[in-house]
């Protein structure tokens, strides 16, 4: 398995079922790919309240498994993106930060209701549970990070994006 993540702006508010994907392709916008991990930026979309779980389709499994996901309004994705700016300027210098902005601003672009990661391939290289668990203690600790004007990454939310601990943003 790859360990993939996938972001993309959408009118879904969960991921599609197996019969679904012809509307997703539809009714989402520019997708984007990383590996074995959810990028910093990414994250800042998101809070606690964002986490949620899907069943995932398969029909060989004895039991059904859930895997945890992340999914808000758009709206609210790029509120968030521009009231953490200012504590990702401190974090990542101009350069980076300018980095930041256009991520903001490509999301802007998009048309559609929802921002959605599906992250299944990720969560199912875990116990069932552990990765819902990580999302929610990384993204609580980015908000009290974010609410402390210092971003500092705790391991577990260093783990989630993929940064080596200690974190060196630089």
């Amino acid at each position: 398995m790859s360990n993939r993540v996938y972001l993309c702006c959408t009118h879904f508010s969960t991921p599609p079922g197996d019969k679904d994907w012809p509307a997703f392709a539809d009714e989402s916008g520019l997708e984007y790919e990383a590996a074995y991990c959810i990028p910093l930026f990414w994250l800042c979309l998101f809070a606690p309240q964002d986490v949620q779980l899907a069943r995932v389709e398969d029909e060989d499994a004895d039991a059904p498994r859930h895997y945890a996901f992340l999914a808000c309004p758009r709206d609210q994705g790029l509120a968030r993106l521009k009231s953490r700016s200012a504590v990702m300027l401190r974090a990542l210098g101009d350069k980076r930060h300018e980095l930041y902005l256009e991520w903001a601003a490509r999301l802007a672009r998009e048309s559609y209701s929802h921002i959605l990661v599906r992250t299944v391939e990720l969560d199912m290289m875990e116990e069932e549970g552990q990765l819902q668990q990580d999302l929610l203690a990384g993204l609580a600790d980015l908000d009290a990070a974010c609410a402390s004007g210092k971003l500092a990454l705790s391991p577990v939310l260093a783990n989630l994006a993929g940064v080596p601990c200690p974190p060196d943003l630089q």
